[in-house]
């Protein structure tokens, strides 16, 4: 049986609106094995980035538990939470959040060095990722001197420079034209084929979300398992 790299037990989420307490989050279950394709689709308002913030550990469930890696979340601090999301989790979101002052390469680099691993190893290893999602010609290059498609596959990147067991992406073809879209989506396909790391990935897209070996619809609360129908 392939290793549990992240889990969520009985999770809810609710939130104080004036007198009235909210429930988002309805005792949701998941379980996402090593090398596992995962896509949730919700509309808008439906939890998705509510629960994308819950299984990064930057938010509390109201109750019940997320395991990453063999970690109980709510049983470690804030610093051991902080350690997990640098060593064992990637983050890709809609927008890419590259630094504009700093190089491709640069921005690769910058996990390493926040975690203390940053060698000679880390920035062989960051420019072959470069090479890898097809921009071995685009290390020294700006974000601003950069297509939209071309910066996400540096975001892309950058999530792996650590060698996560788990990436979490957030809409990560939600700013791109269809092409661009098209691309990223048989991108994730390849780099979890090869490297073997967990991705999951929250979007409104049915294409990207049908790529995914193993598709979720959040509905009312809940995890729905199955493809997505609109």
């Amino acid at each position: 049986m392939n290793d549990i790299v992240l889990a969520c037990q009985g999770v809810c989420r609710d939130y104080k609106v004036g007198p009235e307490t909210v429930r988002v989050l309805r005792g949701l279950d998941l379980q996402v094995a090593q090398g596992s394709l995962v896509s949730i689709v919700g509309t808008s308002g439906s939890g998705k980035t509510t629960l994308l913030n819950i299984l990064a550990g930057l938010d509390t469930p109201t109750a019940g538990e997320v395991i990453i890696a063999g970690h109980a979340l709510s049983a470690i601090s804030d610093r051991q939470r902080g350690v997990i999301r640098n060593k064992d989790m990637g983050f890709v979101f809609q927008f890419h959040h590259l630094l504009p002052e700093f190089t491709a390469l640069e921005n690769l680099l910058l996990p390493s060095m926040i975690g203390k691993t940053y060698g000679p190893d880390v920035k062989e290893y960051a420019a072959s990722l470069l090479e890898r999602v097809g921009l071995g010609d685009r290390l020294h290059h700006k974000p601003s001197e950069l297509s939209g498609g071309e910066r996400q596959r540096v975001a892309i990147a950058r999530a792996l420079v650590n060698r996560p067991k788990l990436v979490l992406m957030d809409e990560p073809t939600g700013n791109l034209d269809e092409d661009n879209s098209k691309q990223i989506e048989a991108l994730i396909v390849d780099l979890n084929h090869n490297f073997k790391i967990s991705f999951v990935v929250v979007t409104h897209s049915r294409d990207l979300a049908d790529a995914m070996a193993e598709r979720y619809r959040l509905v009312d609360g809940k995890l729905l398992s199955g493809a997505v129908t609109y």
